[in-house]
């Protein structure tokens, strides 16, 4: 099995060198001569997949380190029979302890008033989900506001979690 990957995804030898024949190629520069006999294809967003890129290649299995998909033609993978994955949510932990952080910072200055704050997260996924959920356990009034979900969910609760 040949396996070509972006050479800058983070430790990409240390979990795949022993899958298969690893080949690592910078993302921006790879060219269809380069996936033509790969079996999987590991990317991050600066590589656009597509029929250019795959049409006559051997790629069956698409997977991307990131977690949007916008430099996928999902609709052209899925048509061609080639499977592919996301890293959807990876992000969302990290990016939720860096809010709650940067909240406890600003309230050690005494920027922030820890007592009086009152808080509305704007767009309530996975990342709003968890900064409304630890603002909740820290005692502070949560208001949520998304509009998107509001529109496909007549039960959104402006109210926490």
């Amino acid at each position: 099995m040949k396996i070509l990957a972006d050479i800058n995804i983070p430790y990409i030898k240390d979990y795949f060198s022993g899958a298969g024949e690893l080949v690592l190629k910078a993302g921006r520069s790879m060219t269809p001569r380069d996936v033509k006999d790969a079996d999987i294809l590991l990317v991050r967003s600066v590589t656009l997949v597509n029929k250019d890129l795959l049409c006559n290649s051997c790629v069956r299995w698409v997977g991307s380190v990131t977690t949007g998909s916008d430099h996928l033609d999902t609709q052209w993978l899925d048509r061609a029979g080639i499977t592919w994955c996301t890293a959807r949510g990876f992000n969302a932990p990290p990016v939720a302890d860096y809010v709650i952080s940067v909240i406890a910072a600003l309230s050690q200055k005494r920027i922030l008033n820890k007592n009086l704050l009152r808080v509305a997260v704007i767009g309530v996924g996975r990342i709003g989900q968890r900064v409304a959920r630890y603002l909740q356990c820290l005692g502070h009034e949560v208001l949520l506001c998304d509009p998107l979900r509001e529109k496909i969910d007549s039960t959104f609760d402006h109210h926490p979690l």
